[in-house]
């Protein structure tokens, strides 16, 4: 195994646990496991192995690192060890220990930190860690906690996506966005849409459509509503005027790559196939440039559900931070290629502090957006997009996501 510094996941961890909050206070120092549970659990996990081989445990939990380093030191040497920790201070105190495995030159084991678990599920699903190559292990202590409980959730319980039948056709497939005349880069946003979309529905925040607007090559139905500060309205407006029982949604400074477009189309004719109702696509937020991606705290996967089989239950709800309910299971998880959202580069800091203050506005004092100055930013090879030959594009979920 190469050092834990090149691994891909000590990358990532290193840029995460660069950023912290001012005033963030240090942890409490968790409470060593019993030397008896602490064997329990080490023994437990090679049982397991001798039982069922796998290539990598996945430890769930890092406590005071007592059961990383002994599974370090216990398991068979050609298992890997990953450490997925959601407390990112815990974690930054962790990796100021020299001794830990997690920092040993060539050792087995490397330490992944976030705070989200999706974050967590994407990066083991995206590296091949799955039921079929990890065990994954709880570490005794904190067994409830939330966050774990939905990355233990989704490692069980994700399947892959099957492919359609090969005589299957492509559904029909709608583009649908809510759109303002001033938003910047429309020309771009109506450019990246295929010919093969059935039809783009363009709802605007306007009395009346423009006059000009910019070419595309599939066909645009311009529709106008005044958005009124009701985001949920105006999406629930939008999807009345779709036609086609599939659609996409992008905002105006989103973008899909053409292997993007061409995914999507994919998604929904292994949807269609498969009975499925939505399926969350991962979004990137570009910045500080066109060559990093915000990542860390919640920044990624920043899962959208923006394709879906339309059905008369499905309905926008909150006027901002607007939330889809009524889709029909199963549901899906895209694993690539993500929405590319431009906002950070399309507006300076002035013009995203103005919509952030519409979005406060809509929220009636219900919320309040500040606009930091630094964020953690990856490069984006270590976020992949493919998880190798073969591969599924998409994992399917039996229970509703959101």
């Amino acid at each position: 195994m190469p050092s834990p510094d090149a691994h891909p996941f000590a990358r990532y961890t290193a840029e995460v646990l660069r950023f912290g909050f001012a005033g963030q206070a240090a942890p409490a120092a968790p409470a060593p496991l019993a030397p008896g549970a602490l064997r329990a659990a080490r023994d437990g996990c090679l049982r397991a192995l001798e039982r069922e081989p796998r290539a990598s445990v996945l430890l769930l939990g890092l406590g005071t690192g007592d059961l990383a380093r002994a599974l370090d030191d216990a398991l068979p040497p050609e298992v890997t060890l990953v450490v997925s920790e959601l407390d990112t201070a815990l974690a930054r105190a962790a990796l100021a220990g020299p001794d830990a495995p997690w920092a040993r030159p060539g050792g087995r084991t490397v330490l992944l930190a976030d705070t989200s678990p999706w974050a967590h599920f994407l990066l083991w699903t995206l590296h091949g860690l799955t039921p079929a190559t990890a065990h994954l292990r709880l570490h005794p202590q904190d067994q409830r906690h939330p966050g774990r409980a939905l990355a233990r959730r989704l490692f069980a319980r994700a399947g892959a996506l099957g492919p359609a039948p090969a005589q299957a056709p492509f559904p029909a497939l709608t583009l649908a966005a809510i759109l303002a005349p001033g938003d910047p880069g429309l020309e771009e946003f109506f450019a990246q849409v295929p010919p093969w979309a059935t039809e783009v529905v363009a709802l605007w925040d306007a009395d009346a459509p423009p006059a000009q607007h910019p070419g595309c090559a599939a066909p645009v139905r311009h529709l106008a509503r005044p958005l009124g500060d009701d985001f949920a309205a105006q999406r629930n407006a939008m999807l009345d005027a779709c036609a086609t029982d599939w659609v996409l949604v992008l905002d105006a400074d989103e973008r899909l790559t053409p292997q993007g477009w061409q995914a999507a189309r994919d998604l929904a004719r292994r949807g269609q196939a498969h009975g499925m109702g939505l399926f969350l696509l991962p979004r990137r937020t570009l910045h500080p440039d066109g060559e990093r991606v915000l990542a860390g705290l919640g920044l990624w996967p920043d899962l959208q559900p923006r394709l879906f089989r339309r059905t008369p239950a499905l309905r926008y709800q909150r006027p901002v931070h607007e939330r889809l309910t009524g889709a029909r299971g199963p549901f899906g998880v895209a694993l690539g290629p993500s929405i590319l959202h431009l906002n950070r580069l399309l507006r300076g800091p002035d013009a995203v502090r103005a919509k952030l203050a519409g979005f406060d506005r809509a929220g009636a004092g219900g919320v309040r957006h500040t606009l930091s100055a630094d964020y953690p930013a990856l490069a984006p090879e270590l976020l992949p997009e493919d998880a190798g030959p073969g591969a599924p594009p998409a994992v399917t979920l039996p229970f509703d996501p959101a």
